[in-house]
């Protein structure tokens, strides 16, 4: 007489764990109520003891018809999805200028123009900054932004260049400054890696 008091109970504790887990997802009612009942299905249905009965099985003390298979008889194939046209791959950006024509474009920053522009960040902390970069692409991509700013900077008049604010032919020269400062540190570094490997 216990057996069947005792089964609710046990399936009402089982729809409590669960609505607890579901609750955390962060879903709308409706959303929780659809997978607590997908759960419920997969319990009763698709999961088997080690003897290979599932709990449905056990309750109605016969075997079923598999889940699946079900599922596929009485569920419509869906339609076919449109063909969507392929978007065509952004080809890799090219570079305007190699470092010997910014250089040969961009005149070599004096000591007085170093000297009005400073670098703000202490040694150490372009070092601390420097050893978190991971990109062995970072002259590349430097080439690139250097290239666009020394052609977009060559287009404007001396008027458009003067009524540009927080740039300048000076600016523009410490910038190239220290481009060129990186490329010598970053030369150094592979040859010191070379010379350790030969030795």
């Amino acid at each position: 007489m216990r057996v069947l008091p005792s089964l609710v109970e046990w399936v009402r504790a089982w729809h409590r764990m669960v609505s607890v887990h579901v609750a955390a997802l962060g879903l709308s009612v409706s959303e929780r109520a659809w997978v607590l009942s997908s759960l419920t299905v997969i319990h009763h249905y698709v999961i088997t003891r080690r003897d290979g009965t599932t709990a449905a099985e056990r309750f109605a003390t016969k075997k079923h018809e598999n889940l699946f298979a079900h599922l596929v008889a009485i569920i419509p194939t869906p339609a076919r999805s449109r063909m969507r046209s392929r978007k065509a791959v952004e080809p890799m950006p090219v570079a305007r200028y190699t470092w010997e024509e910014i250089r040969a474009r961009v005149p070599a920053a004096d000591a007085k123009t170093l000297a009005r522009y400073p670098v703000a960040a202490t040694l150490a902390e372009l070092i601390k900054e420097s050893a978190a970069l991971r990109s062995e692409r970072i002259l590349t991509d430097l080439r690139l932004w250097l290239g666009d700013i020394v052609a977009w900077w060559s287009k404007l008049t001396p008027e458009e260049r003067a009524a540009t604010v927080g740039f300048s032919d000076a600016r523009l020269q410490v910038v190239t400054h220290h481009a060129f400062a990186l490329i010598g540190l970053v030369r150094r570094a592979s040859k010191s890696q070379t010379n350790r490997g030969e030795m």
